[in-house]
């Protein structure tokens, strides 16, 4: 695991326990990605530049294969810029995950740690559900989170998952819908919910209440043109894991020299194809040319 990716980690933990953290620390995270696209341009530019000059590779092989040699300048520069991209240190970000890891749980499973960083880590249920959000995280996981509180609950075998397939049955897609609405919409707008409906809310409070232990009313009054309000904030995180790769993929760009299967280019600017324009590029074409005027 790399640093950023345990920083994550333990950054997602801390946030649940101390949401004061969450703004600041989001933003410089952020701050660290941007950096790190940057960096990444710069060097593949870098390497462009160093592969257009005559024994650009050797010397770049030469530099890796020797760290321990004296480097003069600009050696450091393209030392620097043939590193893969997860090795890509910027200067001064180590005092960046300096400072931001002392902040952290050292151990995010380790619930020791979390009393030296969050002196609020309470484990009271909260009383009702104003300032609690609910997380709907991978393998049928709900995580409760409020001011000094956090709590992980397993959902399978609760009123919320099928039992056949494990996924969210009619009662937790009711659920689902509140993360993008903020409520449980009508099914009839400006009139009184289907009876089915109904049951399914019916069902869907008892759930909350014996999942989380709040006792408080998870929604408000019903309203034929609003539906039922919820009195928490829905995340539905099921699949943070592939966006966090899939924003962490989108900062490893293609080098053609260094992705390729064939691997670095062999010095021609195109590859050398036994035809008249693979010829041509390797500067053989008035040795076919004489060939053919023999034949």
């Amino acid at each position: 695991m790399n640093i950023l990716d345990e920083l994550e980690e333990r950054f997602e933990t801390a946030i649940t326990r101390n949401p004061a953290l969450s703004k600041r620390l989001n933003a410089e995270i952020e701050v660290v990605h941007e950096l790190r696209e940057q960096a990444e341009t710069v060097r593949l530019e870098i390497l462009d530049n160093a592969n257009a000059l005559t024994g650009g590779d050797a010397k770049i092989e030469h530099l890796l294969a020797n760290p321990e040699k004296p480097l003069i300048s600009g050696e450091s520069l393209l030392l620097w810029a043939a590193q893969p991209p997860l090795d890509i240190r910027l200067a001064g970000m180590d005092e960046f995950y300096k400072d931001l890891a002392e902040k952290l749980p050292a151990n995010p499973s380790d619930d020791a740690n979390h009393g030296e960083v969050f002196s609020s880590a309470a484990k009271e249920v909260p009383g009702d559900w104003s300032g609690v959000t609910l997380e709907l995280r991978a393998a049928n996981k709900l995580r409760v989170i409020a001011e000094g509180y956090r709590a992980d609950h397993d959902l399978e075998g609760t009123p919320l998952i099928a039992r056949r397939d494990k996924q969210l049955n009619s009662v937790g897609t009711l659920l689902l819908t509140v993360a993008d609405a903020g409520r449980v919409p009508n099914a009839s707008p400006g009139k009184s919910a289907p009876a089915k409906q109904k049951t399914l809310m019916s069902k869907l409070r008892k759930a909350l209440r014996e999942i989380t232990g709040i006792a408080a009313k998870p929604f408000s009054a019903f309203s034929p043109a609003e539906g039922w309000k919820a009195n928490f904030t829905l995340d539905d995180k099921r699949n943070a894991g592939e966006e966090r790769e899939r924003r962490r993929a989108k900062h490893v760009q293609y080098d053609d020299n260094r992705d390729s299967p064939g691997g670095a280019d062999d010095g021609y600017t195109f590859d050398a194809e036994d035809d008249e324009a693979g010829n041509f590029i390797k500067g053989t074409q008035g040795l076919v040319d004489s060939r053919d005027k023999e034949n």
